[in-house]
Parts: C-alpha cells; sequence; structure tokens
C-alpha cells in the first residue's frame, strides 16, 4: 500500500545522487561553498533522465548576489540533461523561477505555532522561520528582539 492520492505516480531511478549538509574539510582547503561546488559538478556530470538529484540549499554559502544566479545556471543546466531535480532553497530569484519558467514548481513546509507541521504545501512559496526558530532553539530573547528591530530597519 502506498499513501497517495488518485493519479498519482511513482518513478523509479538509475541513480540517486544527494547534496545534503557540509562537506567542508581544511584538510583538502574545501570551504562549505567550494565543497559544494565540487558535488554540483559531479551531479552535473552524472544527470540523465533516470536520475534523481536532491540538492539542500543549492549555491549556498556565498554571497546571495551571486550565488542565486549561478544556483539557476546550475538548475538550469542539469534540467537539460532530463533528470528530476528536488531543491530547497532560501533564494527568491529560485522561488520566482516557478513563475516564468514551467519546468519549475514551488512548495514550502508548513509552519504551525513557528513549528514545522511537516506538511508540504505545493504551489506556496515558504518563507524563513529564522526568528521564530532562534527563539525555539534557546537562544536570549534579547538577541530575537534586536534582530526583530534590525529587520525593521531594513
Amino acid at each position: 500500500w502506498v499513501p497517495a492520492g488518485e493519479g498519482s505516480r511513482l518513478d523509479l531511478f538509475r541513480s540517486v545522487l544527494a547534496a545534503i549538509g557540509d562537506a567542508q574539510t581544511v584538510a583538502e582547503g574545501l570551504s562549505s561553498f567550494s565543497a559544494h561546488l565540487a558535488l554540483l559538478r559531479t551531479m552535473l556530470t552524472a544527470a540523465g533522465p533516470a536520475t534523481l538529484l536532491l540538492l539542500d540549499e543549492i549555491a549556498s554559502g556565498t554571497d546571495p548576489a551571486q550565488g542565486a544566479p549561478l544556483a539557476q545556471a546550475v538548475l538550469e543546466r542539469m534540467l537539460e540533461a532530463g533528470p528530476r531535480v528536488v531543491v530547497t532553497t532560501h533564494y527568491a530569484q529560485l522561488k520566482a523561477l516557478a513563475t516564468v519558467d514551467s519546468r519549475f514548481a514551488v512548495a514550502a513546509m508548513q509552519y504551525v505555532d513557528g513549528a514545522p507541521s511537516y506538511k508540504v504545501l505545493h504551489g506556496v512559496t515558504g518563507e524563513s522561520h529564522a526568528l521564530s526558530m532562534a527563539e525555539r532553539m534557546g537562544l536570549e530573547a534579547g538577541l530575537v528582539a534586536r534582530a526583530e528591530a534590525l529587520m525593521g530597519e531594513q
């Protein structure tokens, strides 16, 4: 039994590649970002029609003004090879792709009272819950209040 709605489909993949977590290493001189780029290079080479690529926070760990366009260029190239790609991101530029390119779709994790419900909301762009998460994880209330004040200044 598979918990899925009528008309759902289940694809089979020959390869599943994931860029999840932080692979930085001082021994090899790799920062979080350069280690991520090495994984992206491997994924670009391996991408094909029977491939599933999972990318957590693609092209993060660098200046968002450069990371977001790099992420978009990488995703466009990946899609040319025909894999199925699942990406998590906080980049607004990537979230907006679904409005201009039919190859992309968006979904967000539902949050209830500052905590994830683990329900996926299709067609919805999510927002960051950094401050509520900081509070939930026990950061001092004064720090969170200061962050909220700084956000209001932007």
